[in-house]
């Protein structure tokens, strides 16, 4: 299927599915599980990005772990569904944009060859950019532009579900993104890769490859709120 000039990627991208993360629909945790923000306003008041400092964000995962603390970004984390108002004038950034891999070439499609020893290594070796759009098709639109590695943080699906979570690589794209005037939003992902990467979980190529060039994962929805209004609690 095309979009555009992008293809686009099927349900495995956390993106695509608009779910509350794309982690927790992997390692099947239990239903009722969710992630939610603890504690503060969304956001901190200052305008630079500082990855030493948690500030007051907390958006933790269903098994107790505090993700902003374990990224050390102190900005608000926004997990669709869950941890996704942001407040007005406050920078923000994308814990869905994400891309998930298994540990060793399990399973791919019949005519895929890797080119590197493990799929975080043949991922690492191809990702060339990332670009969010913020409001798509509307009179607002902006889009943004990052080089992977300035804001690639690879992690592992157990780092976050430490209970039930597999040692799954996961490319994190923390971007951190410029405020927003109140009101509902749609962002956009766009990943850039350099050739065809599979990620060793499926030999689906709609689900479990990304092709060479630009692939549009998907838009989801959040929301900014005024900045004299309460947190939402979960």
């Amino acid at each position: 299927m095309r979009t555009g000039n992008h293809s686009l990627r099927g349900a495995h991208s956390a993106f695509a599915a608009c779910v509350v993360a794309a982690l927790l629909a992997i390692a099947s945790v239990t239903a009722g599980a969710a992630w939610g923000a603890a504690g503060g306003l969304p956001g901190t008041g200052d305008k630079s990005f500082d990855p030493g400092s948690t500030g007051d964000n907390h958006c933790v995962s269903p098994e107790g772990v505090d993700a902003n603390q374990l990224l050390g970004i102190s900005q608000q984390l926004v997990v669709v569904g869950a941890c996704d108002v942001v407040q007005a004038g406050e920078f923000y950034a994308f814990f869905n944009a994400n891309w998930t891999m298994n540990t060793s070439w399990e399973a791919v499609p019949a005519d895929y060859a890797p080119s590197a020893p493990t799929p975080l290594q043949d991922f690492l070796s191809k990702v060339r950019s990332m670009t969010f759009v913020v409001d798509p098709g509307t009179t607002h639109e902006k889009s943004y532009t990052y080089r992977a590695q300035a804001i690639l943080d690879v992690r592992t699906v157990h780092d976050f579900l430490p209970e039930s979570g597999p040692d799954w690589p996961v490319a994190l794209f923390l971007a951190k993104l410029p405020p927003l005037r109140p009101g509902n939003h749609r962002l956009q992902g766009i990943i850039e890769m350099a050739a065809r990467h599979c990620d060793g979980l499926g030999t689906d190529p709609a689900v479990n490859c990304l092709g060479a060039g630009t692939t549009l994962l998907g838009v989801c929805p959040f929301t900014v709120m005024p900045p004299d209004a309460p947190a939402r609690r979960p």
